[in-house]
């Protein structure tokens, strides 16, 4: 007997203690996806996906102009995210202005 993959992988990841980081990691690759179209093409070059916790996604910027930019859009990128994920855990977007993004952080 077979068993799906989508059944194991969420049972593995609950007991295994990393369902916070997955979700994480998962609204953070989204962002990614959603950023270029939804806010500016150049919108990756700027900012960068920051956390995700207790329902609020916090994303990085490299300055307070982009910040505006951002936080104007803020509701369509919930809404969005909430949408492509199939949820309504997120409720809140958040920004924060960053000397620098980390180059790592933007992949």
């Amino acid at each position: 007997m077979f068993i799906k993959l989508s059944t194991i992988i969420p049972k593995t990841i609950n007991r295994s203690g990393m369902r916070k980081t997955f979700d994480a990691a998962i609204v953070c690759a989204q962002y990614v996806k959603i950023a270029p179209t939804l806010i500016h093409p150049e919108a990756l070059e700027h900012s960068a996906a920051y956390t995700y916790r207790d329902g609020i996604f916090t994303i990085c910027v490299i300055n307070p102009a982009w910040g505006q930019k951002i936080i104007s859009c803020a509701e369509a990128i919930r809404t969005t995210l909430n949408k492509n994920l199939k949820t309504e855990n997120i409720k809140k977007v958040k920004i924060k202005v960053m000397d620098k993004i980390n180059i790592e952080m933007r992949e």
